[in-house]
């Protein structure tokens, strides 16, 4: 249980700064472009580690994603099979898995942030 605790937190961690990057990057511009000053984004976690664990293992196809190599790593672990005998059958059943769960963060990637809500409830009505 504390394996999978830990991966949920690795990966919604990896999401969660993910889903800052955005902002970040149009926040950064502006201060430079529209204010003439300097930028330093600092980084928490950079998935470094993680990467570099799949790389030693062959695991990189193309783009590389550290939620991906997390959830990769909780379904290798926590939910072995013996489905997959070789390498490249183990590495299409997993292509196939993100392809279902692709629909699930198109979904969450639309989703309305709760700063969105909160702008959206703040402002001025109509008249």
């Amino acid at each position: 249980m504390r394996q999978l605790w830990s991966a949920h937190q690795r990966f919604f961690r990896g999401m969660l700064m993910c889903s800052k990057v955005p902002a970040v990057a149009h926040a950064a511009l502006d201060a430079i472009h529209q204010r003439g000053m300097c930028c330093v984004i600092g980084l928490q976690s950079t998935g470094e580690a993680a990467i570099a664990k799949a790389e030693a293992e062959g695991n990189i196809d193309d783009f590389v994603s550290t939620p991906q190599i997390v959830l990769r790593e909780v379904i290798e672990k926590l939910f072995p099979t013996m489905i997959a005998r070789n390498a490249d059958d183990h590495n299409q059943k997993f292509k196939e898995l993100c392809e279902k769960i692709k629909p699930c963060i198109q979904a969450w990637k639309l989703a309305t942030t709760a700063a969105t809500a909160a702008n959206a409830d703040a402002a001025p009505l109509a008249t």
